[in-house]
């Protein structure tokens, strides 16, 4: 008789997304490793904690696709019943991995792996803050690793439980979409978005939290315009649900200061490459920025950039040489960095040429594979090269 026991069955890595909807770059990460990864020999099995628009684009790329929908912590009862799914979904796909994507992922995740006799693991894509009770909780579940997406993150990660393998794995861009030379010219971008010909545009992208740093880049918009009238900062981004009120905190902010005509806040925008395109410099005011994805797209499009330190961007740019970096703090430093670019053709150029070759190391498809790779050692129990061990 045939022996259809668990070992026999193809054996599979469950990857679990809390989120259905992309909000920011952990979510477009996710999307990237499942349109570029291959976990092979293993059966890779989602599974999302809602619906949503991600689940429709995921199946695109993945025909093994589940919604376990899991509501709030506070719903204890619906957790338990959709750990319990998760566990027999795993046993049904012999698992040998559950992987969060998000700590808050690894709380059902680990759980789930305990009883499924899985190996556990997840994605740490924010800053580790012993404040919140989900960072605090997550590295003393058990787990084979953690992987997080930048030596700025894995910092901070330590702070909180220093015993866990640790790895880190730059987030990608698809630099296939943010390819300048596919792309209509600043100009065409421009007259396609209705924005002006004549002015220095100055964007910013990213969605509408104070933590991204917005009003940084608005409080130095007079100086700029002392200094060249031409100047109009360019902010697109969506609102958030939870801070919905800081969009109109910005513009109330313009107007008190009397710059309003040379502030545009277009929103969420689809075509967010074309909104490049259409810009002369790119700014990223984010305060301690795990990574900064946007970054990555606007050094593949040869676009000068100002980013702020701490934070991973510092890992992205080499500061002087393909892009510039500032403290969050520094006001006046921030100044200086624009109208460095804008009064200095010749160094934006040089910066921005070697940004665009710089963000050919940050692909969406080296991300995946590197992923990829990590996965498959987690789900054999054997870490190797690249994993910090030290901490374990």
């Amino acid at each position: 008789m045939p022996n259809n026991s668990r070992e026999d069955c193809v054996k599979s890595i469950m990857v679990l997304m809390p989120k259905a909807e992309q909000r920011g770059g952990a979510e477009l990460s996710f999307l990237h490793f499942l349109k570029y990864g291959n976990v092979e020999p293993y059966k890779l099995v989602v599974v999302f904690f809602e619906d949503g628009p991600m689940v429709a684009e995921a199946r695109c790329y993945s025909s093994n696709i589940h919604v376990i929908k899991m509501g709030r912590l506070r719903q204890i009862k619906k957790n338990i019943s959709g750990i319990f799914a998760i566990i027999l979904l795993a046993k049904r796909n012999n698992a040998k991995l559950i992987f969060s994507w998000m700590a808050m992922g690894q709380f059902r995740g680990a759980v789930a792996g305990l009883f499924a006799g899985s190996g556990t693991g997840w994605f740490q894509h924010a800053n580790s803050r012993t404040e919140r009770r989900m960072d605090w909780l997550c590295p003393k579940l058990p787990t084979r690793g953690i992987i997080v997406c930048s030596q700025y993150v894995a910092a901070s990660q330590a702070k909180i439980w220093p015993r866990r393998p640790m790895k880190v794995i730059h987030p990608g861009a698809d630099l296939h979409k943010f390819d300048r030379k596919i792309l209509p010219s600043r100009e065409e971008a421009r007259r396609q978005l209705g924005l002006p010909q004549d002015k220095i545009l100055i964007g910013a992208f990213g969605r509408l939290q104070r933590w991204k740093g917005f009003h940084k880049l608005l409080s130095v918009l007079p100086s700029l315009l002392n200094a060249e009238s031409k100047v109009v900062v360019v902010l697109v981004g969506g609102a958030n649900k939870r801070e919905p009120d800081y969009g109109p905190e910005l513009a109330a902010f313009a107007k008190a200061k009397g710059i309003e005509q040379y502030i545009l806040l277009p929103g969420h925008q689809k075509n967010v490459p074309v909104w490049m395109q259409a810009m002369d410099v790119i700014v990223h005011t984010s305060s301690e920025e795990p990574f900064g994805m946007v970054i990555v797209e606007a050094m593949a499009l040869a676009k000068p950039v100002v980013a702020s330190a701490p934070g991973g961007p510092e890992e992205i740019i080499s500061d002087g040489v393909n892009g510039l970096v500032v403290k969050a703090t520094d006001s006046a430093a921030l100044a200086a960095a624009i109208l460095k670019y804008i009064r200095d053709p010749i160094f934006s150029s040089t910066m921005a040429e070697n940004a665009s070759n710089h963000a050919s190391s940050f692909s969406a498809e080296r991300f995946a594979r590197d992923l990829s790779i990590s996965l498959s050692e987690l789900a054999a129990g054997s870490i190797r090269e690249g994993w910090d061990i030290s901490v374990s």
